[in-house]
Parts: C-alpha cells; structure tokens; sequence
C-alpha cells in the first residue's frame, strides 16, 4: 500500500493536514487528504469512515493520522495547563 498521489507528491507534505477517513480504519485503509486518497494508519485507535483525521507523522513511508477530536483535545489542555487552569 502506502501512499498514492497523483505526480508522486512527498507524504511529509502531508504533515499537520486534515482530512476524512474514506474507508473504516482499524487500524489501517485510506483518508482523502487534499484530495486525494492516502493509505494511512492509526496508532492503535479504530475510526469509522467519514471521521475527521489529522496527519502526525509520516515513518518509514506510512502516513499517520489521528482523530481530529483527540488532537484538539490535548491542545486545549496543554493550553488550560500553561495558562494554570
């Protein structure tokens, strides 16, 4: 699998995009991400097509998304941590 793109566009491009889950992904299957469809992974976590995701990573050719809830989840508390709430 890996990543597929029209004109063998770089996955580290893809970093900190958004995008939706195509496919359920458990872990793996595929995300339209600017358009174009990705195979990528999870870390562990099982999403259902249609669900927001966020690229993290991309290592040893595998791209990286997390759920975009998740992501804004532990922003806004690091956010309420430095500002000591």
């Amino acid at each position: 699998q890996g990543f597929t793109s029209p004109g063998g566009t770089n996955p580290l491009a893809l970093l900190g995009q958004t995008g939706t889950a195509q496919t359920a992904l458990r872990p793996t299957g595929t995300a339209l991400i600017g358009g174009v469809a990705v195979a990528v992974v999870t870390e562990g976590d099982f999403l259902s097509a249609g669900d927001a995701v966020l690229v993290t990573h991309v290592e040893a050719g595998r791209v990286v998304v997390e759920p975009v809830a998740a992501h804004e989840s532990q922003r806004t508390a690091s956010t309420q941590i430095a500002q000591g709430a």
